[in-house]
């Protein structure tokens, strides 16, 4: 990589940033949690790894984080930061002095969500149902999120997410369908997952309907 001057340096990161970053916020299952979900936020610059020099690069400009090798990819690395602390005292600093431009709207999401997480708002279930609707605007509304990490991402602890939220019991609509029971919608998610009928994307939207109370 060609030296450049420290503000160029800025400018130019900013900008890799703006088209190979990625702001993040996972669903896990946590029993330990109040609320039984906990909400978990990540930043994270993806490359080649014959190219990873730049991911140093973020980590030096930051002061934060870590680069490792991508799970699952052998050539692909990624400067990531987990930590809360480093997100907001680094991160999400850095993001409000050089706004990004397609990234913004998510990077302002995940800064409200990662602010709230750290104020412990996430401990009130009305809230916590509030932050997810949130991050369900977030990355295109679910085209480039997922829902789970990959070894969580099982039909059952998906079908349980479904089900953990709102009252279920009764008088929620699915997809245009006539108000259903959580017994039916049980059986709904069950059946879909086992054929093959829902895809992720299909379940999500059982939870954005259940979380919203949409009819």
């Amino acid at each position: 990589m060609r030296v450049m001057k420290s503000e160029q340096l800025i400018y130019y990161l900013t900008g890799f940033a703006d088209g190979e970053s990625c702001f993040c916020i996972a669903l896990k299952k946590q029993k330990s949690a109040k609320v039984k979900w906990v909400l978990d936020p990540v930043f994270h610059v993806t490359q080649h790894s014959k190219d990873k020099d730049i991911l140093y690069e973020f980590q030096k400009l930051l002061n934060c984080g870590t680069v490792i090798k991508k799970y699952g990819q052998e050539n692909t690395s990624q400067f990531i930061v987990q930590s809360r602390k480093e997100l907001i005292e680094k991160v999400i600093p850095f993001f409000k002095k050089y706004p990004l431009w397609t990234k913004q709207k998510d990077f302002q999401i995940f800064a409200e969500v990662v602010e709230s997480l750290n104020q412990h708002k996430h401990k009130d279930i009305n809230e916590f149902k509030k932050l997810l609707k949130k991050v369900f605007k977030m990355n295109g509304e679910g085209k480039q999120r997922r829902l789970l990490e990959p070894t969580q991402a099982t039909p059952n602890t998906t079908a349980e997410v479904c089900l953990e939220f709102e009252n279920l019991d009764t008088g929620l609509a699915l997809k245009g369908k006539k108000p259903i029971t959580r017994i039916e919608i049980r059986k709904l998610i069950a059946e879909g997952l086992k054929k093959g009928d829902l895809t992720d994307d299909d379940v999500r939207e059982i939870l954005r309907t259940l979380i919203g109370g949409k009819q």
